[in-house]
């Protein structure tokens, strides 16, 4: 539509074009985004005088007019007040947004880390008897207790690893293989990509350059990929033998 806002000779030649409403019979404007127009189930209007815009999705409880999100319309946090927008609210938040929803309830706020890679660390903790201090997912409440180590000699900022067991200065790092780039996916091809677009080599070399600093600092390092350590639980072996001590 901004093409025709241009002063070429376009803008004056070919009129914007205008979607219609799709009903047999009907050439109105269809409505929003919709397909249909305001009679044959597309969008309402604002209610309100002067506004042009298309009114949002209301819950159903709102008995009132139909407004645009400016104006109160749409569905809203029963705490904030801010409109969900297109997006549905969960109903296990009860009609709460995410940020007011993990506001009240911080164990519930997943801490970027995986499932897998706890569960590695339990596995390690089992077998060697460490008490490593990691980010714990409990299957049976569903929430995540405790908090990672930071190794505060990292001049740009605190570096976070997986696991630390304070006694003896160990890291534990448990690499998966889509977001460490294993070299599996990469070997035969050194420009793949995740689905992030970013190159598993590119990921590779970034995140065994931040091993070998943290092993330059003086710890010790433990890591073990994702593939390795699902070879080993299928197999029934020891868990230990998936790991590699830099």
């Amino acid at each position: 539509m901004w093409l025709y806002k241009l002063s070429s000779p376009l803008a004056s030649e070919n009129p914007p074009f205008v979607r219609r409403c799709i009903h047999i019979g009907c050439a109105a404007e269809s409505s929003g985004r919709t397909y249909y127009c305001e009679d044959h189930g597309g969008w309402p209007k604002c209610s309100v005088a002067d506004c042009s815009r298309f009114a949002t999705e209301r819950s159903k409880d709102d008995k009132g007019p139909p407004k645009c999100v400016k104006h109160g319309g749409g569905k809203r946090c029963s705490k904030c007040g801010r409109p969900f927008g297109r997006k549905r609210e969960n109903k296990r938040r009860a009609h709460v947004c995410s940020e007011c929803y993990y506001e009240a309830n911080p164990h519930l706020k997943r801490p970027g880390v995986s499932r897998i890679g706890c569960r590695w660390i339990d596995d390690v903790e089992f077998e060697t008897g460490f008490a490593i201090q990691h980010v714990h997912f409990g299957l049976s409440t569903g929430e995540w207790i405790g908090k990672e180590h930071r190794l505060l000699e990292f001049t740009k900022c605190c570096k976070k690893v997986d696991g630390w067991f304070g006694p003896e200065g160990v890291v534990f790092e448990f690499l998966g293989d889509i977001f460490h780039g294993h070299p599996r996916l990469w070997r035969e091809d050194p420009e793949a990509t995740n689905h992030f677009g970013k190159k598993y080599k590119r990921l590779h070399d970034k995140t065994f350059a931040n091993l070998h600093k943290i092993k330059e600092l003086g710890y010790h390092v433990v890591y073990c990929w994702e593939t390795e350590y699902k070879k080993v639980v299928k197999a029934g072996t020891s868990v230990c033998d998936a790991c590699i001590l830099i």
